[in-house]
């Protein structure tokens, strides 16, 4: 056994045996591992882009790799055997100390943030993750990975700074704005959102869904839009009713896109408009337009409006109780439809002089239901589009059958429509006086809607909003037409001896305004003396002056001469300008009812004063016709019968 473990001892003294040799190249070796080892790592460690520390049981220093040494601004020397206290910057440093202990005994705080401090005296926010060091079950020091946050503080504040001018933004806005997470809560909502619902930040604190908020027809329909926004997709404008927090309703127009934040979406923010004005305002349009339609139906006359592509768009009831149709059976089928073989030819050369844009009545022999046929007189014009595209056409029609069969009757049917149309001037009158009114109050609405929410919606909602209030005056300069034109005979006065050269000083005064502002010059030569209504005299003038001053070339200044001369039996009066003229092909749709020849944006009107002209000269037994070429200016001529003078004798004197 001796033998086994070694030689004797020779002098008293222990000698060196095999094993001994092979323990302590054994303990060299793994000596010289670890130090490889331990190289590798500290290697590995400078190579890192965080700081990496190692300490005694003290806090001394043991270890730093370079990433360390660069951000805490100091030499490899100044760190040899250093307290790792000294680059905690106060107050962290008691935090620190306390913290390094329960580290040693073995706990694990995870990652701490800390305040370190340079050599230089700056410091910088970090994060520090440390661990103890054992050795056979004793902690021995502490080993730490540091993190420098600076960038990510900057961030953070950058983001903070940015959400506070959010917030002050949204707070003085007139849109409600508000903030959603993934669960529906509401965890944000502006002054104007709370207030519209009648809520209170003390909601917000308290949980509030923001399905609490939407009405129960709506609240299926809130849910699906609500997980397919939050998917990325774009749904654009959303009309919901909203609940008030008192149980109200109120509707409301929102749009609403995902939160991001880095890769993921943490919620939904939204924009919130209260559109009750612009309801009220579609609601007042609406009761509008349904009196419209009620006074066509009511008409005693047919009403036929075509679509571009010829199509019945609309009847009133006497329209297709002329043909024998329901108004249901009409809509839908071509103008062809209701026209016979022989007629096909001469119906399409009408519809293609609608396209050229050419009102005109004619005459033409429709087919009813039952292969019967009805000889009708048409009203036509074309109607064009805010693009000048031709959008299909519109027609008053009477059945003239019974003028056809004979002169008698024909003497009846003229004095029946002679009665028909007094009513539809009376009830035009009637009906025009009652719709001012409710069209006022939807103009007032719409403009203030113009004026609050305009550039505050998308382009679709301006535009829509535009629409109406452009709409609603257009609307009320011709119901003011309208009434006009029933003037003439419902509100006419007797003929009376009237000196035209009395009448012109008043035209021109109430033309003041137009001729200041063109700088135009007004001239007349003598003018005479006739029997007539004397305000529709002036109104013929003041029509005709107006036009020249209207249509006048761009920079020339306008110049406009009336005068006057006897032919035989009748007296011809003239009004001359300068302006921009017309195509004479244009002549025959001149002085019909809403006609108009140029652009509403450039020279806007309704199409009715040269109606109404017209109107008052055929009362008093004239006539009304025009001479012009482009670019040459227009004279229009009306003339007077001269006879009407010869009873001035037996008039009252001139006024």
């Amino acid at each position: 056994m001796d033998k086994e473990r070694g030689s004797a001892p020779r002098n008293g003294q222990p000698t060196e045996t095999n094993q001994d040799i092979n323990d302590v190249t054994a303990i060299k070796l793994s000596a010289s591992r670890l130090q490889e080892s331990e190289k590798k790592y500290r290697d590995v460690a400078d190579l890192l882009a965080e700081g990496i520390f190692e300490s005694d049981r003290k806090g001394f220093l043991v270890y730093a790799n370079n990433r360390l040494i660069e951000v805490l601004g100091v030499e490899p020397d100044d760190l040899n055997r250093a307290s790792i206290f000294k680059f905690v910057a106060e107050p962290s440093r008691e935090l620190a100390k306390e913290r390094f202990t329960r580290i040693i005994q073995h706990e694990d705080l995870g990652p701490v943030e800390y305040m370190l401090q340079r050599k230089d005296g700056t410091t910088f926010p970090a994060l520090v993750h440390s661990l103890a060091v054992e050795q056979e079950g004793e902690a021995v020091g502490v080993r730490g990975v540091v993190f420098d946050i600076s960038e990510r503080k900057r961030t953070e504040q950058a983001l903070k700074d940015s959400e506070r001018r959010f917030r002050e933004l949204t707070e003085q806005l007139e849109e409600g704005v508000f903030e959603v997470d993934l669960a529906g809560t509401l965890t944000y909502a502006n002054r104007k959102g709370l207030s519209s619902l009648g809520r209170g930040e003390e909601d917000l604190k308290n949980g509030l869904s923001v399905f609490d908020v939407i009405a129960p027809q709506n609240q299926k329909l809130a849910r699906e839009r609500f997980v397919r926004v939050l998917k990325g997709e774009d749904l654009g404008a959303v009309e919901y009713v909203l609940k008030r927090k008192d149980g109200t309703t109120l509707p409301a127009l929102s749009h609403t896109s995902p939160i991001v934040q880095g890769d993921a979406v943490v919620g939904v923010r939204g924009v919130m408009i209260d559109i009750s004005d612009l309801k009220r305002t579609e609601q007042a349009l609406r009761e509008s337009e349904e009196r419209f339609r009620t006074l066509l139906k009511s008409l005693h006359e047919g009403v036929w409006a075509l679509d571009k592509d010829d199509r019945t768009s609309f009847v009133n009831p006497r329209m297709a109780e002329m043909l024998g149709y329901t108004e249901d059976e009409m809509l839908g089928k071509t103008v062809f439809s209701f026209s016979g073989a022989e007629w096909q030819k001469k119906t399409a050369e009408y519809m293609e002089r609608r396209r050229q844009g050419i009102s005109e009545q004619i005459e033409a022999e429709l087919l009813r239901k039952d292969g019967g046929r009805v000889c009708a007189s048409l009203e036509t014009s074309p109607i064009f589009d805010n693009d000048g595209h031709y959008a299909g056409s519109i027609a008053g029609v009477q059945d003239i059958t019974e003028r056809k069969l004979g002169e008698e009757r024909l003497k009846q049917t003229m004095a029946e429509l002679d009665r028909s149309n007094k009513e539809l001037e009376q009830f035009a009158y009637v009906t025009s006086h009652d719709l001012r009114e409710p069209l006022r109050m939807m103009t007032s609405f719409a403009q203030s809607l113009e004026k609050r929410y305009k550039d505050r919606l998308d382009q679709t909602a301006d535009e829509y909003i535009h629409f109406i209030v452009d709409g609603a005056a257009r609307m009320q300069s011709l119901i003011d037409d309208i009434l006009m034109y029933s003037r003439v005979s419902t509100r006419a006065l007797p003929f009376d001896l009237v000196e035209l050269e009395k009448v012109f000083p008043d035209v021109q005064a109430n033309l003041t305004a137009a001729i200041t502002e063109t700088q135009a010059k007004v001239t007349h030569d003598p003018l005479p003396a006739i029997l007539a209504d004397a305000s529709q005299m002036a109104q013929v003038l003041q029509n005709l002056i107006g036009n020249g001053l209207k249509f006048h070339r761009e920079g020339e200044i306008p110049v406009v001469h009336v005068s006057a001369r006897q032919e035989g039996p009748e007296w011809v009066l003239s009004v001359q300008d300068n302006g921009i003229g017309m195509d004479p092909v244009l002549f025959g749709r001149l002085f019909n009812l809403f006609q108009r020849l140029n652009p509403q944006d450039k020279y806007p009107g309704t199409g009715v004063g040269l109606a109404v002209t017209k109107k008052i000269v055929q009362r008093h037994g004239g006539r009304i016709w025009v001479e012009s070429q482009p670019g040459k200016g227009s004279t229009f001529y009306f003339s007077l019968p001269s006879s009407m003078e010869r009873e001035k004798d037996e008039r009252p004197q001139a006024r």
